[in-house]
């Protein structure tokens, strides 16, 4: 498993460490398709509980309804992980939970399969309650075992729509967390604060590194020196921010790079080459071999399907 989520173990071990996106997305769908079992994630989801959410789960354990625990996890949950962003509002009486994924890597449907039958899970856990939503919403197509979801869920949920969400009820919105402790509440909420003030520097410096590189790849000069120069900052300050965040200098080239590619390849007044050089290839060569590796299939081949 940790060669799989490319993490040092000292790294997971840490109490308030983040787990980066493409190591949460990876654990996803290496559990849905190595168990081979439907709806593996829904149902692992489900049994989620507070606790297992660290600070941000003892923050919400210590809030006074479900409605002050919901907008806490959709004020803090960069804390948790930078996935997706949550939201919570008020509407015909009733409270809407919505997830939003952070497109930065592939989408799978075990994303948003994690994120709302955990949602389910924790509100549940929080109340000591039987909680039925009123209405669950997936943007992805039914995936084949649609009585799970409404196993989990309690209901029929919808597929292909606009929003990843789930309601609740105002009532429900409103029901009292028996653990709720005011004091304990304030000291928790000074702890993630301070814990999202830090993963905001780490999240700039990961921008900021993103940008230059990308401004200047066709300059063949984006080297981890230049870089961390550039920012006011030592190559081992740079490195360990993107270790951080799961990432190692090549990691960031490698992704902008296939990015930028897909970007260049929509417009055809570009050639290969033109394109390969604009990524900081010396030679056609290089890009081609690149691209298939990160795509299975030429330039070409890419251009023609899309």
């Amino acid at each position: 498993m940790l060669r799989l989520l490319e993490c040092d173990e000292s790294y997971l071990l840490g109490r308030d460490n983040r787990l980066p996106t493409r190591c949460h997305n990876a654990m996803l769908h290496a559990g849905a398709v190595e168990t081979g079992i439907p709806g593996i994630i829904l149902l692992s989801g489900s049994k989620a509980t507070a606790e297992s959410l660290g600070v941000v789960g003892h923050l919400m354990m210590n809030c006074q309804t479900l409605l002050n625990a919901g907008q806490q996890i959709a004020r803090f949950a960069s804390v948790l992980s930078e996935t997706g962003k949550w939201s919570v509002c008020a509407s015909k009486n009733r409270y809407e939970i919505c997830y939003t994924r952070i497109n930065k890597t592939k989408f799978h449907p075990e994303i948003e399969e994690a994120s709302l039958s955990s949602c389910i899970g924790v509100l549940r856990d929080l109340s000591r309650a039987a909680i039925t939503p009123l209405e669950v919403r997936f943007t992805h197509p039914d995936p084949g075992y649609a009585e799970i979801y409404e196993n989990v869920f309690g209901i029929p949920v919808q597929f292909e729509q606009a929003e990843c969400l789930l309601s609740i009820s105002e009532d429900d919105g409103h029901r009292a967390i028996p653990s709720h402790q005011s004091y304990t509440l304030g000291l928790l909420e000074s702890h993630a604060e301070a814990l999202l003030q830090k993963l905001g520097d780490v999240d700039s410096v990961v921008s900021r590194a993103s940008q230059l590189v990308a401004n200047h790849l066709a300059e063949g000069r984006v080297d981890v020196e230049w870089i961390s120069r550039q920012m006011h900052m030592s190559r081992w300050t740079l490195t360990r921010r993107l270790k951080q965040e799961g990432l190692t200098f090549n990691d960031l080239i490698r992704d902008i790079r296939s990015k930028l590619a897909q970007s260049y390849l929509h417009d055809k007044k570009m050639s290969i080459t033109e394109i390969g050089f604009l990524l900081g290839y010396s030679e056609p060569s290089a890009f081609q071999r690149a691209f298939r590796g990160w795509y299975q299939c030429t330039p070409s081949e890419y251009r023609t399907r899309h």
